[in-house]
Order: C-alpha cells, then structure tokens, then sequence
C-alpha cells in the first residue's frame, strides 16, 4: 500500500517550462484530486452508454465470482476531489468508516468532510451492489445528502472509489479494517507521508512532508522533512495522540521545531497502518491534507537497504498547477551508494517527459532516512534530490527537493529483475485520476481491465465521471509491450498516444498519461476474487 501522491527539473528548467507551458489552467478547471490512491490507472473515452446499475456494463468483466458477500466488516475510506455546479463548489476531502454487512446494506459509518471550513462529522448509511467482475456502486446517505460512489474490489479487503455524481467528482479507495486494533492506541515508530495544500492562501499553497514518528502512550516524538511553500526544510516534531474510537478514529497533534502545528485525524487500518485527514483551518480557509502512517521494520538501515530494482510514484503542485505533476520511473541501485541504470517518465503543468534515463547516488542513515540523487543527460535535467524516509527495505516514502514545487511518492522495491509480455497477465482493477485538455477537464475512472500474457489489454468494464456527466462503458482491446525494466506502454487511439505502467510485480503497477496538457495518474492491482 502507498500513497499515490514525481520528480522534474531543477528549478531553472521548472521555472522556464511552467511559464512556458501551453495551457495554464483557471482556479475552476484545477479540478485536483489528492486522494490516496491504492491500485490505480487506465483510461479511455466516455461513450453514450449508461449503466448505473453496477451489474458488470456493457463490457461484462469476465465473471472473477465477487458479489455483495465480498464486502463485509469495517471499512476506513478516503476520497478527494471537487463539487461544481451549486454553491457548495470548490475542492473537498472527505475520510472515514462504514460497515458493510455483505448482504448490500450499509449499516453504519461515520464521515469527516472538510470543504470550505474546518471538518464536519455526520453519520453514514447506504446500500450497495457489486457485480461478478468486482465493479459496483454504493449509495450513500451523508449528513443528509446523498451520494454515490462506483468502485471496484481488488479483494475483499482493497477497492478503489470515484464519486460517482453529477454535482462532485473525486477519486480514493478504502480498506478492510482489523477491529482488534481498535482497542488500543498506536505504538512504536512510524514512518509517515503526508501532503496538503490551501486553496486561497498563496503564501501557503502546498506543504509535503515525511518523516518518523515514535508513538510512547499519548506522546510523539519524531523528525521530518518537509517542503513547505516550494522551501525544504528538516525538523524535529513532539506532539501527542489519542486512543482510537469504537469506529477505529483517533487524533493526532504535532508540533515541529520551526513552530509550525498541525492536527489530524487517524483511521486504523490494522496496529501497523494508519490513515491520515488534516483538520486544520484558518483565516485562509481548510487545510487539504491527506496521508499514510505505517509502523517501520528493518532497522539498523545501510546502503545494501537499497540494492537491485525500485519503482516510484508521485504527484503533487507546481507554482502555477493544484495537481499539475506526476511522475512514474524506476532505478537499480548497487547496494553500494551507486544508482546504476533508470528510466522516468513524468508530465508537469501539461509538458510529458518521456522514458528519461537516470544515473546518480545515494546515501542511506541508519533510522531509515535516505538521500537520493538522481540524475539524467537528458537536455535540461541535473540532479533531482529525493528524501525517503524507509518504511521497510522493500518500500519508503519520499518527497522532491526542487523549490517551488511540492510533490511526494513512495518507492517499491521490484519483485522481478525481468519482465515481459508474460509478465502481465489476468484480470486487475483499475483507477485513475487527474485533468486533461478536454472539456470539462477533470476525470477519474474505476473498473476492470484484462490482460492477455500476449500484448493484448481490453478495458472490460469501468466507470468514469467527467466533472458530473457519468458512463460506464468498456473498450476494445489494444496492443501493449512491456520492457525488461518492467515499463510497459500501450496507445489507445482518440484516447491517449502513450500510456505508462511501471510494474513493482507481476500483479501491480503505477502509471501516467504521456500527452500535452494532461496530468493523469494511476494504476493496475491484480484481483482477487473471494
């Protein structure tokens, strides 16, 4: 599990291409989406078929066997994204718990929502249906107002979600909580990745951070990194949290030794994951903060950490662009300070950086912090400084320090030094979130793709809101290649002239589109069917 949440240029070359950029995007169509993203990524066109029913579409899905038994027990969700179209319009994040009884009732549940002013709490009940391909929708009755989400099941434990509306669009997921984890605060140290963002305070636009924090009763203590207003920085933080609800939510407060505080809200996942919701707000309006908490392991860290092939993702704002970078790649490393081979591929305020091939080093603190140094000959590409912080020696979550930017991802190691057409081949959910050149520009899609094992992708069954119009469609098959580093690429006529996937495995990957004026992310989990 990871944040979905880039590297670019120095900030010479950054500068440059943001005011040189085609496209630069109203306050109305940054129709961002900082949602945690957990299986992500394709797309494609709406077509004029409608299906709400969530019954497989038009497509089918090839029968994986999921039905409404597959969703039972406690779920924490997140989902990010805008209203339009009534006076409720401007960003949102909302997260929280709801019970599913696997029989299509949604029993109980609880939702935070901060848009517009500091978070409000409201009771959540509902109904769903899932089909045999693992798609679905959930109607949701939300502090009086309704709402429906399609969504489809990577397991029982793992789905995706889009606000499925036509006055909202937003993208997250939710997964299957331990209750037994409930019963006690949080304890040890965890390594975090958090980003946020205000709307209406130029001075404060974006703030990434991460870091380790060490969870002793009620106490915190801890460091971070942190880039804030496009400035990087390192600090120490204190603070305290609270024991978790019956419902699996607690508080966090921190405080850092530049005396900046922040608050949050936790969801358990289990005793080693946490969900993380920003509370804060001021004269400037909410904070739209989001993020990841996971108990670490592997320690004492070395170089040898950081031995053989890694994927990363990550995303985050520009100077001029809410959601206006993302970024996929990968590297090997020698295990010895050395990056010995790499590709990237990344789009920032509308301008793609195609399959840039990386170099560089690296060093590695025994606590888990690292600095990473990536470098490119690509014309206008010099060093591009990662800070990770390890959560394993298979996975650490890291942030870019190039100013005036403010991005953060997590890094994966490969399961596989070798790939090929093979290499991909099943059923996957899907999702993808983000803004293009179209009109309206904002959209996100879940669904169900399938691959061959012999370079053939068929987008069976997925769902797609386009700012409020809303279809659940499929589309043909198209050819894919994938190369030994595991980047695998395909081009979906009238949609996209190229699609990125980096695969971690051979049951999950992350993914970009590579055209003008277009910053979409996302990705593929293989399913798993109860």
């Amino acid at each position: 599990m990871g944040l979905v949440w880039e590297l670019i240029v120095d900030f010479a070359s950054s500068r440059s291409r943001l005011q040189s950029a085609p496209k630069q995007r109203s306050a109305g169509s940054r129709a961002l989406l900082l949602a945690t993203a957990l299986g992500l990524c394709f797309t494609i066109g709406c077509s004029s078929t409608s299906n709400s029913s969530g019954g497989g579409g038009s497509g089918g899905g090839g029968g994986k066997g999921f039905t409404n038994a597959s969703l039972s027990g406690n779920y924490t969700y997140n989902l990010g994204g805008s209203f339009f179209g009534s006076s409720a319009n401007g960003f949102y994040k909302r997260q929280g718990t709801f019970v599913a009884d696997g029989n299509g009732n949604i029993t109980t549940g609880s939702d935070d929502l901060v848009q517009g002013s500091a978070p409000s709490t409201s009771a959540v009940t509902g109904s769903y249906n899932i089909a045999s391909d693992g798609t679905g929708l959930m109607m949701l009755s939300i502090g009086g107002t309704q709402l429906q989400w399609a969504l489809t099941m990577t397991s029982d434990a793992q789905l995706t979600l889009i606000e499925f509306d036509s006055f909202a669009s937003g993208a997250g997921g939710a997964n299957l909580q331990t209750t037994s984890a409930f019963t006690s605060t949080p304890s040890g140290t965890f390594i975090f990745n958090v980003h946020s963002f205000q709307a209406n305070n130029a001075s404060l636009a974006s703030v990434s951070s991460v870091g380790s924090m060490n969870f002793s009763a009620s106490t915190v203590t801890g460091n971070e990194d942190v880039v804030r207003a496009g400035v990087f920085s390192s600090a120490t933080l204190t603070g305290t949290l609270s024991a978790p609800d019956a419902t699996g939510k607690g508080s966090l407060s921190l405080t850092d030794s530049e005396g900046f505080a922040s608050t949050y809200f936790f969801y358990v996942i289990d005793s080693n994951t946490l969900d993380l919701l920003e509370t804060d707000s001021d004269t400037n309006g909410p904070h739209f903060g989001a993020g990841r908490a996971d108990t670490q392991s592997g320690t004492p860290f070395t170089k040898a950490s950081l031995k053989n092939g890694f994927v990363f993702t990550s995303s985050g704002d520009t100077e001029s662009t809410i959601f206006g970078v993302v970024s996929v790649g990968g590297f090997t490393s020698d295990g010895n300070g050395n990056i010995i081979s790499g590709s990237y591929d990344s789009a920032a305020d509308g301008v793609p950086v195609s399959n840039a091939a990386l170099g560089g080093t690296y060093t590695v603190d025994s606590n888990g912090r690292a600095v990473i140094s990536l470098t490119s000959k690509i014309t206008g590409l010099t060093s591009i400084p990662y800070v990770a912080w390890f959560v394993s020696p298979s996975r650490a979550f890291f942030l870019v320090d190039i100013p005036g930017i403010s991005e953060s991802g997590t890094l994966f190691q490969q399961t596989s030094s070798s790939f090929a057409g093979a290499s991909l081949n099943g059923q996957f959910s899907f999702s993808m979130f983000g803004h293009d050149n179209q009109s309206p520009p904002q959209v996100n899609r879940v669904g169900v793709a399938t691959f061959n094992g012999n370079a053939t992708l068929t987008l069976a069954d997925y769902f797609v809101n386009r700012s409020g119009s809303r279809n659940q469609t499929n589309q043909a098959g198209v050819t894919y290649a994938v190369g030994s580093n595991g980047r695998v690429t395909a081009s979906i006529p009238g949609i996209t002239n190229t699609l990125v996937l980096y695969l971690i495995s051979n049951s999950s990957g992350y993914m970009i589109l590579e055209d003008p004026e277009t910053e979409i992310a996302g990705g593929v989990t293989q399913q798993t069917a109860p």
